[in-house]
Parts: C-alpha cells; structure tokens; sequence
C-alpha cells in the first residue's frame, strides 16, 4: 500500500489528532514555563520555524561581528521557539518523531556549552558549534511535511479550511428576538465528548475564541468575544441582533492538538418584524462613522488564486487617516464570506504585529484566496480614536 502523501497527512490532522498523545501531563504553567519567549504572533509550528530561522540568521552574524555577548539571549530564544514545535508536532510520529525529540533535547542540552564558549569569547571553538547547531536545525526540519512548516497566514492562504475537530453545540432553550440584548450560552466538545477548555486553544488576535455572526441577507455582522463559565466547555457572549430571520454563527479557534484554524458553525433562529434588504450589487466603496473605505484589487479576484489587495481610509475631509489603531494585532481585522453564506475566509492585513501604542495607515495591505467562485463579502473592522468602526464590501470571485 503506498503511504500517504505529506499533504493528505497534514489535511488529516483534525481526525489523527485525537489518537496521538502529546505530553498529556504538560500543564499550562509547564507550557508558559519554556515558551515564555515565544511572542503572541506564534500561533503554530510554522510561525515558530519563521522565528527560528530569524534567530539563527541573527547568530550568525552576532558570531560574524563577535559580538557574543548576544549569544545567550538568542539561543534562549531559539530553544523556547523549539520547544513550541515539538510539543504541537502532532503531525510527527515514529521514527520521525523519536528523531525529533531527541535534535530538540541536544540543542537544548548543548546551550549552556555554547554559552560558556561565548562568554569565554571562544570564537573559534563557538563557531564549529554553531556549525552543528545549523545541521540539527536541519534535521529538525526535515522531519516535517513541508505544509507543516506554513506560517498561520500562509496556512490561511495556502490550504483549505480544516474540517473541525471540535463540535459547537447551541443552548437549546435560546430565544432570541431581533432588537433585544441576550446571553448567548454555547458548549465546545471534542469529538470524543470532552469539553474543550482555554487551555486547549491557541491564542489568535488577541484572544482564544472569536464569534462571528452573519444574518442570511449579510447585512447583520457582529464580532465577539466567548468568555468561559463555570461549567467546563461552556462559554458565554452578549448578543444584540439587529434582524430577523436565520443567523450562522461561525466560532474561530485554533486548538493546540492541530495547529490549524477551525470554524465549527450552527445557525440561530431570531424573531421580530420581517424586513427587506436592498439588492446588493458588487461594491468596492464603504462609508462608515464619517470615514470613506476603498478596495482596490488590480488583478481581481479568482477561485483558488492569491490576489493582492488594498483598503485606503481617509476621512470627511478627504484626508488621509494614519492614526488606525491595533485591534486584535493588527490595524485591520479582516473577514470574508461567500454567497453560499456557510465559507469563511478569514484574511489578514500584511505587515509586523504593531505594538500598542503604534499607528498606522491610511492604507491596509492585504492578500485575499477565495475558496471558491461567487460573491464574497467582506467585513473590515478598524479603530480611529478609541472607537471601533465596520466597513463592508461586496466582490465576486470567478470560478
């Protein structure tokens, strides 16, 4: 029987995942304990590979320039990047897998070694080890599929959304009435039955957990936040729907055990007053609190194609607004949903995660893969001035 391909492999991750065991004992703390130096941008395996590879570049030139009082703190950085991989390498195993463990454990072990001989300002002696410590990055490396080392936005933008491994389950007492404040109560489980826990997830934007709700006329969107209850697997949010009819809430969560995003789903009932919405033609422009937003795609857009895009905000003036404020690690938060009101894609602006006191704009960069042909709308929410805005826009997609 020939054996799988890489890729078949890493698509399968959802359903294989559950059969590996991965550090069951590893508690939060532990987790904290020797990741402590990955930042909030390391949200999967690839994202810390990225880092790696910048640190080892940064070694080399500290050994270049012998400056090695930088030495320790790089590797200090490298190990906790490394340790991040191996214990969300669920797509490793066997021998694969024992080859790992084992290049992670040497580079841990040697560390203290390269230290002292940076320290001691052993150039010579410093660089024959630093030559080893690129051969087992290396071998590190390789045990890997290549879809596996992605980073999270390549991952978006490269690979098809995961099939969920977690299963969202509705309150089923919920009423919900167009117009009027609600707690919305939900479950996460996995598929074995067990409740999926903060622990349990990857932190995305700023949070673990993000909800997005759509109304069938794409007109009512609505990003929030699920905070835990006491009761384990369940989460609440504060909902207001603004229209009657059918609601998709879709959940955005990343569990650890994969590394890849999900975006289990149900459809909520509102009741209220029918209403109508106007057609809604293809449109590249959005007016929102006082601000203009406008898409420009050069290249359009296609099925399965990466098309670069541009969002311009400027204000009532006609002034180019450049104090965007980050909002859920970045100056945009982006989402797209298809016509057949059920696929997201999720997109993300281009450029380094801005500090908190960072402002950008007028304009946002970004690159947009529809999964498929259709209309596409898309929700940019941004923030100018401590207030959150949501600008909409409409495209089509070819096939």
């Amino acid at each position: 029987m020939k054996p799988p391909t890489p890729l078949l492999l890493f698509l399968l991750l959802p359903v294989l995942a559950p059969l590996i065991a991965v550090e069951p004992s590893a508690t939060a703390t532990q987790r904290a304990s020797d990741e402590a130096l990955c930042g909030p941008g390391i949200t999967t395996v690839g994202d810390a590979w990225e880092q790696i590879g910048v640190e080892r570049a940064t070694l080399g030139d500290a050994l270049h320039n012998q400056q090695f009082d930088q030495v320790p703190q790089r590797l200090a950085v490298l190990n906790s990047h490394l340790a991040f991989m191996r214990r969300r390498s669920v797509m490793v195993w066997g021998e694969d897998r024992r080859v790992l463990d084992a290049a992670v454990r040497q580079v841990a072990e040697a560390t203290p070694r390269l230290n002292q001989l940076a320290l001691s300002a052993r150039h010579s002696e410093l660089r024959g080890e630093v030559i080893w410590l690129s051969g087992m990055l290396d071998t590190i490396a390789a045990r890997y599929p290549d879809e596996a080392l992605l980073t999270s936005t390549n991952v978006l933008q490269q690979l098809p959304p995961a099939t969920p491994s977690i299963h969202l389950v509705q309150d089923s007492g919920l009423h919900l009435v167009a117009g009027h404040d609600h707690e919305l109560r939900i479950g996460l489980f996995t598929r074995e039955g067990n409740p999926v826990l903060l622990d349990d997830l990857m932190e995305t934007h700023g949070a673990r957990l993000h909800a997005l709700l759509l109304n069938r006329s794409f007109h009512d969107y609505q990003h929030l936040h699920p905070t835990p209850t006491d009761k384990p697997g369940e989460y609440v949010m504060r909902y207001r729907p603004a229209a009657a009819g059918n609601h998709r809430l879709w959940v955005e969560l990343q569990p650890l055990r994969t590394g890849r995003p999900e975006f289990p789903e149900t459809v909520l009932t509102v009741e209220g007053p029918a209403s109508t919405q106007p057609d809604d033609p293809p449109s590249d422009r959005a007016d929102v609190g006082g601000f203009t937003c406008q898409l420009a795609i050069p290249t359009g857009l296609r099925a399965g194609a990466i098309s670069d895009a541009q969002i311009t905000i400027i204000d009532q003036y006609g002034r180019p607004v450049e104090r965007l404020e980050p909002l859920m690690g970045a100056f945009a938060h982006l989402v797209g949903v298809m016509d057949d009101w059920y696929t997201v894609v999720h997109l993300h602006s281009l450029g380094p995660m801005p500090t908190p006191t960072a402002r950008g704009g007028p304009t946002i960069d970004l690159r947009i893969r529809p999964s498929r042909g259709g209309k596409m709308r898309l929700f940019m929410q941004f923030r100018v001035d401590g207030q959150d805005h949501t600008a909409r826009f409409v495209m089509n997609a070819e096939q």
